[in-house]
């Protein structure tokens, strides 16, 4: 049996291999944060609840507070109630419209347009904005609404969804 020896990042890098020598049973525990990806398609599903929707290990990220407050905008209440765990109302969300300048700070934005579709109808936003590493296409949510039979229109950076 080998004496348990803490291994550090430098160590690790100026190694040129790693020996893991087995026969210890591995034990402790780790928080795994939530991610954003995940986070930034989950929250607006949220528009189509029909009661409180609370969600857990929601990190505390600029996309994710943006998202919040265009659901604010939208007439939903959205709200940290402890430090990862994010409560959204829908119930009084009232538009379809989601125009506000915010909606082109970040590249997910344009995840509202089809739970409001859902909701509404109709659905109205921003192109999305946010990052300086290249286009974010949207041509596949485009033809995905086209195949379930919406109309969709771009103009002046504003896509409008109808159906």
């Amino acid at each position: 049996m080998y004496p348990a020896k803490r291994v550090g990042l430098e160590d690790i890098i100026l190694a040129s291999r790693l020996r893991i020598r087995g026969g210890n049973k591995l034990k402790g525990s780790i928080s795994v944060g939530g991610a954003k990806n995940a986070v930034v398609a989950i929250i607006p599903a949220t528009i189509l609840a029909g009661d409180v929707c609370t969600l857990e290990n929601v990190p505390q990220l600029l996309d994710v507070l943006n998202f919040t407050k265009i659901l604010k905008l939208l007439g939903a209440s959205a709200e940290f109630i402890e430090d990862n765990t994010l409560r959204v109302n829908p119930n009084k969300i009232n538009t379809w419209d989601s125009t506000d300048p915010i909606m082109s700070e970040f590249r997910a934005s344009y995840y509202v347009l089809g739970a409001l579709l859902a909701r509404f109808n109709k659905a109205k936003a921003l192109l999305p904005g946010g990052c300086n590493i290249g286009l974010r296409p949207i041509d596949q949510h485009i033809k995905g609404f086209e195949a379930l039979g919406a109309t969709v229109d771009i103009k002046h950076g504003v896509i409008t969804v109808e159906a």
